[in-house]
């Protein structure tokens, strides 16, 4: 508890929203410890997953291959850009069977989304993709299924703690997951919203989320459900603590207090953008 209440009690004094030091170092962090291309931190795994399918510039009917039994996000975020999830089937081990996936190919098909960071099914998915002319995106619930072999992907998202990573191999991806998630503008052209037609939306992760996950990497926590609800239930007891001391009353959150405990909070800050 001691270690991220420090963070958070940074995090208020430093005074930054989104896209902040602690964000940037982090998601720098990350992308060390898995000896991988630029890690970008983004507010959750969902948003991870549809700014890397937007960053394709996929057009409306386009289709993304999917495993039968996967995650909902994965076709759910499809349908939300506006493409048709095609579905798949699985072999024993709940991989993607290749024979299958080829039997859904057609001129429309635009990428193909995995569960599995094993190297193998890597290996194979790559040597599919490029067969097909389309893009691998791999979908991992913890940085610990990541594996060397994600590099030979388009992108690879891991879902952490109320948030998500997206792990670009490319730098095409990279810059247009970056654009999406970040209200439509670039890594270099500061305040357009001018990036291969793209709009964007507001998908940054804030510096109170990205200290969790700088305190899971740097000590290396392994986590699941029940330490993610710690570290959320760290991060309530922490935000009614400084409440109560600012206001002195006890912060309820059944009663709608959380716009009130935000300007408590955060105080004056300028817009995030």
């Amino acid at each position: 508890m001691n270690c991220i209440r420090t963070k958070l009690e940074n995090v208020l004094r430093d005074r930054w929203g989104t896209i902040g030091p602690l964000s940037v170092s982090t998601g720098e962090a990350i992308a060390k410890k898995l000896k991988a291309n630029p890690a970008l931190l983004l507010h959750s795994a969902g948003a991870a997953l549809e700014s890397t399918l937007r960053s394709l510039e996929l057009s409306f009917g386009d289709e993304v291959i999917c495993a039968a039994v996967s995650y909902p996000a994965d076709s759910m975020t499809c349908a939300a850009v506006g493409c048709v999830p095609v579905f798949c089937d699985v072999d024993k081990d709940r991989k993607i069977s290749v024979s299958s996936a080829e039997s859904c190919v057609t001129d429309k098909t635009k990428a193909i989304i995995s569960d599995s960071a094993d190297e193998k099914s890597v290996e194979t998915l790559r040597a599919f993709a490029d067969k097909h002319n389309i893009k691998l995106v791999l979908n991992l619930k913890s940085i610990y299924e990541y594996t060397p072999a994600c590099v030979d992907c388009y992108a690879c998202v891991i879902a952490f703690p109320s948030s998500g990573v997206a792990v670009a191999n490319e730098f095409e991806a990279y810059e247009g997951i970056f654009a999406y998630h970040n209200c439509g503008r670039p890594i270099i052209n500061e305040a357009t919203l001018v990036f291969d037609k793209i709009l964007g939306g507001d998908m940054r992760i804030s510096e109170w989320q990205a200290a969790i996950i700088a305190d899971i990497v740097e000590n290396d926590k392994e986590y699941c459900c029940g330490i993610e609800q710690k570290f959320m239930a760290d991060s309530e007891a922490f935000s009614s603590d400084y409440f109560e001391k600012q206001t002195g009353r006890k912060l309820n959150y059944e009663k709608s207090d959380f716009p009130g405990a935000c300007a408590v909070l955060w105080g004056d800050i300028p817009a995030f953008c």
